[in-house]
């Protein structure tokens, strides 16, 4: 599938409680938060129970960062913490509990398993449950940041403010990166989908990214396919794209919403049908490729490039119909040819030469999205 970054959850009322209910992970906000105890700067063990996450990282992540260590790439690891149960309001209204909380989390993660975080997402969905403001989450920020870099954690980033709706983000993030202390530690202005974003919000997003000096992420929505994929890289100017959720049940899937659904009949996790499409970008370019610009004669067609560490070229072209391509510009060298359309899923196609100066020639046989990598 091409996954490079999972989402690790920490839900805050779970971890941080002296009520121990380690088989109700799936009934997480059910469980009461109570904090540690009355001191911020001193991590009482006995406070923070770690089963629920350590289910995650055991069955999920490590043996993801295997398979990634094994083809020579890294796993990018974020945590998201969620703070939707009131219970974990001593958290969220005292920035400096919310800070021992996200050291607990680091050092746990780093003792018990050697796992280092590259972003730790503020909280998810700030909009969404358990309302907050930018403000808080700045505060948030400025605290935990602050926090972690005394306790040896100098590359970890931040990212916020993760809002449910696209509209809203902006303004949340405005509001967070005012808070003196918190833009520092901001690494990522992350947003999600639930609401189609009005013309002009991701442009925006990208231009706010731009003046902060950080990079863009969309990292939940549960319909999205190729098109809103190439508008959050075009517009957007994104740097990571998730969907929303990596694997279930075949039943609760019916909008395409996992990555992998589970074949429990035959042990086994397949790939969904609408997966494909998202693979041909996933599979193909992989983190520290950038973007690059494209011009294109036919409206019809979504196109994007992207440039590789070794100078290579990674095109991607979503389609609504058949189509015929000519491709120029690319660097000369073999290309490989790759598909995903309603009848063809991940099909293969012939190897091509380009010379230098040469004009590529291939086309989609129905709507779909096509890959040409070198």
């Amino acid at each position: 599938a091409g996954i490079s970054r999972l989402r690790l959850t920490v839900t805050g009322n779970q971890v941080e409680s002296r009520t121990d209910l380690t088989d109700q992970c799936d009934r997480s906000r059910e469980t009461p938060g109570v904090n540690d105890n009355a001191d911020p700067t001193v991590i009482d063990p006995a406070g923070f129970h770690w089963f629920c996450l350590d289910r995650q990282v055991e069955d999920f992540v490590l043996p993801m960062e295997r398979a990634m260590e094994a083809r020579g790439e890294r796993l990018l690891v974020n945590v998201c913490y969620v703070g939707f149960a009131l219970s974990s309001n001593f958290q969220q209204e005292n920035p400096a509990e919310y800070a021992e909380l996200v050291q607990a989390t680091l050092d746990h993660l780093r003792e018990r398993y050697g796992l280092e975080v590259a972003v730790w997402e503020a909280r998810l969905e700030a909009d969404n449950i358990n309302v907050i403001t930018g403000g808080q989450l700045g505060r948030m920020v400025a605290a935990a940041g602050a926090r972690a870099r005394a306790a040896g954690y100098p590359a970890l980033r931040f990212g916020l403010p993760s809002t449910k709706s696209a509209v809203s983000a902006l303004a949340y993030f405005k509001a967070a990166m005012g808070v003196h202390g918190a833009a520092p530690f901001v690494g990522e202005l992350i947003y999600h989908r639930y609401g189609r974003p009005v013309a002009g919000t991701l442009a925006g997003l990208a231009e706010e990214a731009a003046k902060a000096h950080v990079e863009t992420a969309m990292l939940e929505h549960y319909r999205s396919g190729p098109h809103e994929l190439w508008e959050d890289l075009t517009q957007a100017n994104v740097s990571s794209w998730a969907k929303y959720a990596l694997a279930g049940p075949v039943d609760g899937g019916k909008y395409g919403n996992q990555i992998f659904y589970a074949d429990i009949r035959n042990g086994r996790f397949v790939m969904r049908p609408e997966s494909y499409p998202l693979r041909q970008y996933f599979h193909y370019v992989r983190p520290g490729d950038v973007r690059i610009g494209t011009t294109q004669t036919d409206r019809d067609l979504e196109t994007t490039a992207f440039q590789r560490p070794d100078g290579g070229v990674v095109v991607v072209v979503n389609a609504s119909r058949a189509a015929t391509l000519r491709v120029g510009g690319l660097p000369a060298g073999t290309y490989d040819i790759s598909y995903s359309g309603p009848h063809a899923l991940g099909a293969l196609g012939r190897w091509i030469v380009v010379d230098a100066g040469a004009v590529l020639l291939t086309g989609l046989p129905d709507e779909g999205t096509l890959t040409i990598s070198p």
